[in-house]
């Protein structure tokens, strides 16, 4: 069964989603586009916008126990972003924290590229080649930021957990209840199952009424980060950004 979102959150969400996706479409191919900062930005944005239209389409369609997930894939999209971006740092400690999370995430793809191989123990040539230049250009990728790291003097020696990241940001007490939330939803509490079971399996209408709320937060998360991407990459969304927080504010 489908449901419509609330008539006055409609036009929010879709001035915001298209506001994000004007950003992403001018920066194609505006000068400056092999700028890291401008890209890993982009990048950002382009991550939470796909987040905030399944957010979207998952509570018209009352599954809003999944949503709920979602909206914490969104939420530590933008603390991270903002832990990275965030006002107050100059550029060099900007790329300095950018630097970290890259590296992380590669060192991520490692540990993960090991486990795959030992599960496709016995697979094709073709991939085995794959598997190895992937593996190949990550570990070079860690050498770079490495010597970059210790070319800038890098201040810490390794990025934050998402909960660090959080307090750093001053997010932490909202954080701790999206990630209640969403760790029920994940994880299939027993308190949640049973009340998803016995709603024939969409939450019910107390979990509907997160639904609108949902759409609130990730709305305010999304015109956000306009804002601040704007910014970065030089589009004026400023105003535009503004305006749909004033109006979010008061439906909150």
């Amino acid at each position: 069964m489908r449901t419509s979102s609330p008539a006055n959150i409609v036009p929010i969400m879709d001035g915001v989603a298209q506001l994000g996706q004007e950003i992403l479409n001018a920066s194609d191919t505006a000068a400056g586009a092999s700028d890291d900062r401008r890209i890993w930005a982009l990048f950002f944005l382009a991550r939470c916008l796909d987040a905030f239209g399944s957010i979207r389409t998952l509570v018209e369609h009352d599954r809003v126990v999944d949503a709920m997930a979602l909206t914490r894939v969104l939420y530590e999209a933008e603390i991270s972003f903002l832990y990275i971006y965030g006002a107050g740092q100059d550029d060099a400690r900007q790329r300095e924290r950018l630097l970290l999370w890259r590296r992380d995430g590669l060192r991520q793809f490692l540990r993960r590229e090991k486990h795959l191989a030992e599960l496709r123990d016995g697979g094709s040539r073709d991939s085995d080649d794959v598997g190895r230049w992937a593996v190949d250009t990550a570990t070079s990728g860690i050498r770079e930021i490495d010597a970059e790291l210790t070319k800038l003097g890098a201040a810490d020696k390794a990025d934050l957990s998402i909960i660090d990241k959080a307090k750093a940001v001053r997010l932490e007490n909202t954080y701790a209840i999206v990630y209640r939330d969403s760790s029920a939803a994940m994880h299939t509490s027993p308190m949640l199952l049973g009340e998803y079971l016995l709603a024939g399996g969409r939450g019910g209408h107390r979990m509907a009424d997160y639904g609108p709320t949902l759409l609130i937060v990730g709305s305010q998360m999304i015109a956000r980060l306009c804002a601040a991407v704007g910014g970065i990459v030089g589009f004026a969304a400023l105003e535009r950004a503004g305006e749909y927080s004033t109006r979010l504010a008061r439906l909150a």
